[in-house]
């Protein structure tokens, strides 16, 4: 279930969004496909479910995004039940108050968290090795770069100064390319000359957002 796809770097980065955040919106994306059918036809899955405690809040409503009522229902009565008892347990023991934090699953418990950080290690690993090639840093200059989180882990990834250097100059320009278009899409929006908007201009904002913030689809705590 978590073997990691084999990607195309030159393709990834054509997006005009951030190619990292876009690689962990599709691994997260086919983990949560794969997972929601195993709670609901696989007991081994739904104890070892239960056993972790689920996952962290963000990614316990990412599932249930993708699974229905009567998958929920059996995905996670296991889970409620445990937390059943281990609340009765506690109870029986009320001078231990602090025992209830272990029911609370913490970044480093969740699952989704964990599967996440290694495949964005690993694709940040490929990708800087991609871009210290004179290839790599040829698609690299025609893309509209990374958000803000993924291009410093990535200049901190690269092998030389130069090509961080060359991260940085191609993120400036993206940015400032950014900048222009949102300028001019408020601009024409204010004089009611949206016929005249250019491509760039009309995601302009979506695209700031994005490579500010990194892709709404894998925030995570």
């Amino acid at each position: 279930m978590d073997a990691t796809p084999p990607t195309d770097l030159a393709a990834d980065l054509q997006t005009r969004g951030c190619a990292v955040c876009d690689h962990l919106a599709t691994r997260a994306s086919d983990f949560f496909a794969q997972w929601q059918y195993a709670l609901y036809a696989d007991k081994k899955a739904r104890d070892e479910y239960a056993a972790e405690l689920g996952f962290c809040p963000l990614h316990f409503w990412q599932l249930e995004g993708v699974s229905s009522l009567v998958g929920v229902a059996i995905g996670h009565a296991p889970l409620v039940e445990r937390i059943a008892r281990e609340l009765e347990q506690f109870a029986a023991v009320p001078s231990d108050r602090r025992r209830v934090e272990r029911l609370v699953p913490r970044v480093d418990d969740c699952r989704v968290c964990r599967l996440l950080r290694a495949t964005e290690a690993a694709y940040l690993g490929r990708l800087a090795a991609f871009v210290a090639g004179p290839e790599g840093q040829e698609h690299y200059a025609r893309s509209h770069g990374l958000c803000r989180r993924h291009l410093a882990s990535l200049v901190n990834a690269v092998p030389a100064d130069g090509i961080a250097v060359f991260l940085l100059d191609a993120a400036a320009r993206h940015f400032r390319k950014i900048g222009e278009d949102m300028r001019g899409y408020a601009d024409k929006t204010a004089a009611l000359r949206r016929e005249l908007y250019t491509d760039g201009e009309e995601d302009a904002a979506r695209r700031a957002l994005t490579h500010l913030a990194g892709s709404r689809r894998v925030c995570w705590p």
